[in-house]
C-alpha cells in the first residue's frame, strides 16, 4: 500500500515569486533583512531535491547556514521521518534519490572545490 506524504512549503511573497519565475540561470538578489532570502533559498532547494537535483548553500560562517539548514529540515520532516529522505546532521546533508541539499561554510573559496552541484546558493 502506498502512503502519501504531504510537504508544507511557505507561500512566496510577490517579490519572491518574481525571483522564482525569472528564467535567468544566474540570479543576484539585492534585498535587505527580513526579505525572506533564506526562506526562498530553502524552498527552492527542497523543490530541486524533489526533482533529483543537487544544491549547495554556502555562507561565510556557520550561523548563517544554520537558518537555511533548519528550514530545509522542517520542510522535509515528513520525508525524513518516513526514511525517504536521509539526513546527516554533522555534514548538514539531506539526500533523496540522486539529489541532495548541503549547507556549508564558505569562508574561503577552497571549501567549495570538488563538489558537483546543479545549484549553488551563496548567502
Amino acid at each position: 500500500m502506498l502512503k502519501t506524504l504531504n510537504l508544507r512549503l511557505p507561500i512566496s511573497t510577490p517579490k519572491q515569486k518574481e525571483i522564482e519565475k525569472c528564467p535567468a540561470k544566474g540570479k543576484v538578489v539585492l534585498a535587505g533583512r527580513r526579505f525572506g532570502k533564506t526562506t526562498l533559498f530553502a524552498k527552492s532547494a527542497v523543490k530541486w531535491l524533489l526533482r533529483g537535483e543537487k544544491t549547495i548553500e554556502a555562507a561565510p560562517v556557520t550561523k548563517q547556514t544554520t537558518a537555511f539548514w533548519r528550514k530545509c529540515k522542517r520542510y522535509l520532516a515528513p520525508l525524513i521521518n518516513s526514511g525517504v529522505c536521509r539526513k546527516w546532521e554533522n555534514e548538514r546533508i539531506l539526500e533523496m534519490g540522486s539529489g541532495y541539499i548541503q549547507a556549508q561554510t564558505a569562508y574561503d573559496e577552497d571549501t567549495l572545490r570538488g563538489d558537483l552541484t546543479n545549484h549553488l546558493l551563496l548567502d
